[in-house]
């Protein structure tokens, strides 16, 4: 899919100036958030090694959804995810790998470093070993981990962790009580295993209700930015949409203007190489429409507002060369 060129709307000149305040004023935002996030997990500090499993009952904390809507404003609506930390290590960060292998047949972890969130290492359903546990060296710091797990019949468990071989998120079988207030202790804190139901992300389907004036302001300045994206640096554009996503993980992606409709063809071998996931989100950043992608030719439907559109891209295996512009080609039709 070629970054094609598109007329530009007379209304862009009045956008333009809004976008550039929406941006700054994201910028601004994110940054208080970030802050007061900070302050809030300092001060409950059982939540930074336990799993939290986006679902309902997380977005339902008032301060997440911001923080979300300022971190990872663009919805992964096809992975159940769930996060732990950031938590403190000085040596290794040990895994168990058991079951994502026994939850789901796609699934990813991601470690990030915290707190800016740079990809540090990736384990995936790609590369089954023989290894029940997986132990990562990793220099001393701060580390956040993400599991996304993918195409799930059923609940899903998330795994143990282990920073310097103490325990950060336990198993299913272990139960023992932390210890927060003495993390140094010789008894290694331990959380009660999280679980969940392969319908957690029923939330997704009300969640454009959300909507308000202020994640309007928010991100604004994106629909903008993808009609300028021509003559913008892509790095530029890149840094701005994407998501803090998986190494493996390809993405294409455009505006889409009000009561336009998508035609979308994929090239004959795109379904035997890789799963293909589609969603369509408000100016808002918030999903519209979201669907995988199992037929070689797909129509999306004309919405009444203006968005723009992630396709998420996984190989199916290692062999899998990484996708060219020409795997899916998207026509606009009014």
């Amino acid at each position: 899919m070629s970054n094609t060129r598109r007329p530009l709307p007379l209304s862009l000149l009045w956008e333009l100036p809004l976008a550039v305040l929406s941006f700054c004023f994201f910028k601004v935002v994110k940054t208080l958030i970030g802050l007061f996030y900070g302050i809030y997990l300092s001060r409950d500090r059982n939540r930074a090694t336990q799993w939290q499993v986006l679902s309902t009952d997380v977005l339902s904390i008032p301060i997440v959804l911001p923080v979300l809507m300022t971190k990872g404003p663009r919805w992964n609506t096809h992975a159940i995810i769930g996060t732990v930390g950031p938590f403190a290590a000085q040596e290794a960060i040990s895994i168990d790998l058991t079951p994502p292998r026994q939850s789901a047949q796609s699934w990813t972890i991601v470690v990030y470093r915290y707190p800016d969130y740079a990809t540090v290492a990736q384990l995936s359903s790609l590369e089954q070993g023989a290894e029940l546990q997986h132990t990562l060296k990793v220099a001393p710091g701060k580390y956040s981990l993400a599991l996304r797990y993918y195409e799930c019949s059923g609940a899903v468990e998330f795994p143990s962790v282990q920073a310097d071989a103490v325990t950060v998120a336990p198993g299913a079988d272990d139960q023992t009580p932390a210890d927060t207030e003495n993390p140094s202790s010789s008894e290694p804190p331990t959380i009660n295993a999280q679980t969940a139901s392969a319908e957690t992300n029923a939330f997704y389907r009300h969640l454009s209700d959300r909507h308000n004036g202020f994640y309007l302001a928010l991100h604004y300045y994106i629909y903008t930015l993808l009609q300028l994206r021509p003559w913008l640096p892509e790095a530029f554009v890149t840094r701005e949409y994407l998501p803090v996503g998986n190494p493996d993980t390809a993405f294409f992606y455009d505006y889409v203007e009000a009561q336009q409709a998508l035609s979308l063809s994929l090239h004959p071998t795109a379904l035997q190489n890789y799963d293909i996931y589609f969603t369509l989100y408000s100016r808002s950043s918030l999903p519209l429409f979201y669907t995988k992608i199992e037929q070689e030719t797909v129509t999306v439907p004309p919405f009444p507002t203006k968005g723009y559109y992630l396709i998420r891209t996984r190989p199916r295996n290692v062999q899998v060369p990484p996708p060219d512009s020409q795997l899916i080609q998207v026509a606009f039709t009014a």
